[in-house]
C-alpha cells in the first residue's frame, strides 16, 4: 500500500512538462530499456519539438554526436500501463 501512495504523491507533485512547440527536438533520456518485440526502448521526458514515428533523430551525449535511429513507436505511460500515441 506504500508505494501506491508513494506513486499517487509523485503524480500529484511532478508537474508535466512544458513543451516548446516548433523547435528542435530534445529528449531528457531518464531510462533505457528492451522489448523482445520493439527492441531498444528510450524512456525520457520530451523537452521541445515535436516527435512522430518515422522521424530520423540523433543522439548525442555531453555535447559530442554518438550515432541516429529512427522513431519506430512514440508510447505514452498512464499509470502502470504503456499506450501507443
Amino acid at each position: 500500500m506504500f508505494f501506491l501512495s508513494l506513486f499517487n504523491t509523485i503524480l500529484e507533485k511532478v508537474k508535466p512538462p512544458v513543451i516548446e512547440e516548433g523547435s528542435t527536438v530534445r529528449l531528457l533520456v531518464t531510462n533505457l530499456a528492451y522489448d523482445d518485440f520493439l527492441g531498444k526502448l528510450v524512456i525520457g521526458r520530451l523537452l521541445s519539438g515535436e516527435l512522430k514515428p518515422g522521424t530520423d533523430v540523433k543522439v548525442f551525449a555531453e555535447n559530442e554526436e554518438r550515432k541516429g535511429f529512427r522513431v519506430s513507436k512514440i508510447l505514452k505511460r498512464y499509470g502502470m500501463k504503456d499506450e501507443p500515441i
